[in-house]
C-alpha cells in the first residue's frame, strides 16, 4: 500500500539474464532519458501496472535490420527516488503459475492516412532482477528478505574448532 514508482529506460547494450549483475549495470547500460514512467500505489496483493511507452522507441523495435543500424536490447525499470528502492514483484515472462498475469506488450499501429489500425500482442521475453545492498533500514550484516527481494549480506561461520592445516574432504 505504499507509494510505488519507476521510470522506463531503453537499454544500450546486450545482456543476459544469467550473467547480468548490479555491478555490471552502469550508466552506459541504459539511456538517461526516460521512455515511460509509473507512479502510484498498489493496494492489493495482486494488481496491474500500465505504462505508456515512447512511440519512437517502440517504432525502432519494429523496424527491420535493413532499415536501421540500431540494435534493440530491451528496457529497464529504474525505481523512482523517494518511493521504494526496488522494482519488485512483477510476474516473470512465461510464468506457468500466473499465465493470466504475464507481462504484455500491446502495440497499436496505424497507417499514415490514419484510416486503419492494427493491434499486436507480445508476451514472450526475458527478464531478471538486480539490486544493491542499500537496505532501507541502513547497512547491516543481517540476512534480510523482504517482499521477495534479497539483499547481499555477510554470512559467516565460526570454524575456529577446525585445526589449522586440517585436510577437508567434504
Amino acid at each position: 500500500g505504499s507509494t510505488f514508482g519507476f521510470t522506463v529506460h531503453r537499454l544500450t547494450r546486450s545482456w543476459s539474464p544469467y550473467t547480468v549483475t548490479w555491478d555490471s549495470v552502469g550508466t552506459d547500460f541504459y539511456e538517461s532519458t526516460p521512455r515511460g514512467s509509473y507512479a502510484g500505489t498498489i493496494g492489493a496483493d495482486t494488481g496491474y501496472v500500465e505504462i505508456e511507452l515512447d512511440t519512437a522507441m517502440v517504432r525502432e523495435w519494429l523496424q527491420t535490420s535493413t532499415a536501421t543500424t540500431a540494435t534493440q536490447f530491451g528496457i529497464v525499470l529504474i525505481p523512482t527516488p523517494g518511493t521504494q528502492r526496488a522494482v519488485r514483484g512483477f510476474t516473470e515472462f512465461n510464468d506457468t503459475d500466473s499465465a493470466a498475469n504475464v507481462p504484455l506488450l500491446t502495440v497499436i499501429a496505424g497507417n499514415v492516412a490514419g484510416t486503419a489500425r492494427d493491434t499486436a500482442l507480445f508476451t514472450s521475453g526475458i527478464d531478471t532482477f538486480v539490486g544493491t545492498d542499500e537496505h532501507p533500514t541502513g547497512a547491516t550484516d543481517d540476512l534480510v528478505m523482504q517482499g521477495g527481494v534479497h539483499y547481499r549480506s555477510l554470512l559467516t561461520f565460526d570454524v575456529s574448532s577446525v585445526p589449522r592445516g586440517a585436510i577437508i574432504n567434504s
